[in-house]
């Protein structure tokens, strides 16, 4: 698994995965996303044994760039927004409280089929002006940045292990 650290221009910080973060200023979070450049074809035992083991804090997606696009989006809908919905927001008589979540305007966020999957769970999608998400989702300058360095670094360790590299 391969993280870049830093944030190179023109996309390049999304090269090797995409981490796909929701962050709600009280009460439980969904689980984040990390969409890697990909089939997942050749992961190893101890990988996917990781990834097993974190599966109720992580969603592990592949996608031939590492890009959120319409199908990786449908299948987080599925896998990760609406059961966490359902399991906050959902009430006794079957209806869902209101939520919104804000995106950035890729395709696959304002796509006519995932704003209607969005809305069947209550959840109203609130778009960034485009060309301003670094400006408007701190996430991706402050917290993301800093998410991305330390992965980094832990990568750096563990291949300093000369065991980890022979498996």
């Amino acid at each position: 698994m391969v993280v870049s650290g830093g944030q190179p221009p023109g996309g390049l910080d999304k090269r090797q995965c995409t981490i796909n973060m929701v962050i709600r200023h009280e009460g439980p979070s969904p689980r984040q996303q990390i969409i890697f450049r990909g089939a997942g074809k050749r992961v190893g035992a101890l990988e996917q044994q990781w990834y097993n083991e974190h599966d109720d804090k992580i969603h592990v997606a592949w996608q031939k760039n590492a890009w959120a696009d319409r199908k990786v989006m449908s299948v987080w809908f599925e896998e990760v927004w609406k059961p966490f919905i359902d399991a906050n927001f959902l009430r006794d008589d079957g209806r869902y409280e209101e939520t919104i979540l804000f995106l950035d305007n890729l395709d696959a966020h304002i796509w006519h089929s995932f704003r209607d999957l969005l809305k069947t769970v209550g959840t109203l999608a609130f778009y960034y002006p485009p060309n301003l998400t670094d400006q408007l989702a701190p996430i991706d300058d402050g917290a993301g940045c800093a998410l991305k360095y330390w992965l980094e670094k832990m990568q750096e360790e563990w291949l300093l292990v000369d065991e980890n590299l022979q498996r």
